[in-house]
Order: C-alpha cells, then structure tokens, then sequence
C-alpha cells in the first residue's frame, strides 16, 4: 500500500495523535508510522530514488491476527459484496474488468461505512464509477470518513 495513503487513512480516522502542538498530522502520522516500521510491522518496503519509502505491505503474521480480530467489521471484498455484512465498517473493494459494476447491495445495506476503497480503475475507456454512483455513495454513507477516488476520473466530487 502507498505509505502516504495508509497515513492519510490513519488521519481520516483520528488515529494520528499530534504530540507537539506546530507538528503537522502528516508529521505525526510520519513520525507513527516510522516508528511502526522499526518495530517490524511492515515487509516489502518499496523505496523511491530519493530515499523515501513509497510503499510497503503489513507482516504477514499481522496481517493475520488482524483480519482474525477484525471479523467482518473490515472486509476486502470483490466487486460482488457477499462478505459485507450490516456491521461492515470498513471496506476495500478488489478490482474487476467488468465495466458493469454497480454498488453491490450488501454495501448498501451496511449505512454506517466509514472507510470505503474503490477499485483502481482499468486502462479501458470504460468508468467503473461514475460521478452518479459517487452521489449515491455520499448520500448514503453519512459516517463516511474515508473514500478513496484515486485513477477513477473524478476530480470533482459532487456537492448533493
């Protein structure tokens, strides 16, 4: 995962405390997850050519033991939304080729999301999201801290 994504989710969530008061919540958010990193938290650290740390993935045996704590409150998921369930808080949806995709009914069902990732968006001229479907996704979600729109050609997200 982009490590500057994970810190920016840690903040939508109020997870980032400020410990100086002119520290920044990215500062803060930096500063945790550095400290995460020395503690082996992360694997497979990607770093660009200026020395910063780009991406990374969670230690595997973390992951684990956290998607087990977790149960269905966080859920990755296929487009199809059979592991949603009305607790769901949080959710990441995997990619699919089918420029068809809707808003999967179990989603719906689940009113008090706070996190939601949506797939990354095919190479194809086809929108998985539409600005429609963003609408319906604000008006429905009202607990909705985190929506991730990145490569889906929304730039602006609409006001109603």
């Amino acid at each position: 995962m982009d490590k500057n994504t994970l810190v920016n989710l840690w903040i939508a969530q109020g997870l980032v405390p400020s410990f100086y008061k002119n520290q920044s919540l990215e500062d803060a958010g930096n500063e945790c997850f550095m400290e995460l990193l020395t503690m082996s938290f992360f694997q497979d650290v990607k770093i660009n050519g200026l020395g910063n740390i780009q991406s990374c993935k969670m230690h595997d045996f973390l992951n684990d033991l956290a998607r087990s704590v977790a149960g269905t409150v966080n859920v990755v998921s296929d487009l199809d939304g059979t592991d949603i369930v009305e607790r769901t808080r949080h959710v990441s949806l995997c990619s699919s080729t089918n420029s068809s995709w809707k808003i999967p009914e179990a989603l719906l069902k689940a009113d008090r999301i706070r996190t939601l990732l949506l797939p990354v968006q095919s190479m194809s001229h086809d929108r998985l999201i539409t600005k429609s479907m963003c609408a319906s996704i604000l008006a429905c979600f009202l607990c909705l801290r985190a929506l991730d729109l990145h490569d889906s050609g929304i730039e602006v997200v609409p006001i109603q």
